[in-house]
């Protein structure tokens, strides 16, 4: 593909890069978020039980329990939401570079 030929696409690019970035920073908040909530979540979940179990049995308890899994499940969702728009992301500027390459050859060959 030649300069002319990137151009629209490299320019939707930039678009996207510039619009999403505020949604793609919530995105990495939010899963930033949900890497603290599950500490709390083991902490409040061992806090609720009663008895004479160990640390570490309470631990397993806690990794164990329905409301755990909620916020693991709830954490993978947003990191899977945080990675693609990574990706996306490094796909756009992949382009706008093949577009900036695209453009220094054709000056070089004028």
């Amino acid at each position: 593909m030649n300069a002319t030929d990137l151009e629209a696409r490299a320019e939707d690019a930039l678009l996207y890069l510039h619009k999403g970035a505020e949604k793609h920073a919530q995105a990495r908040a939010n899963a930033n978020y949900l890497d603290d909530y599950l500490k709390v979540e083991i902490a409040r979940l061992k806090g609720a039980m009663v008895g004479s179990q160990s640390d570490a049995a309470k631990t397993q308890m806690a990794l164990e329990h329905p409301d755990y899994r909620k916020a693991l499940e709830a954490r993978r969702i947003a990191e899977e939401i945080h990675y693609t728009n990574v990706f996306k992301r490094e796909a756009a500027m992949a382009l706008i570079e093949a577009w900036r390459t695209a453009c220094s050859n054709a000056r070089a060959n004028v």
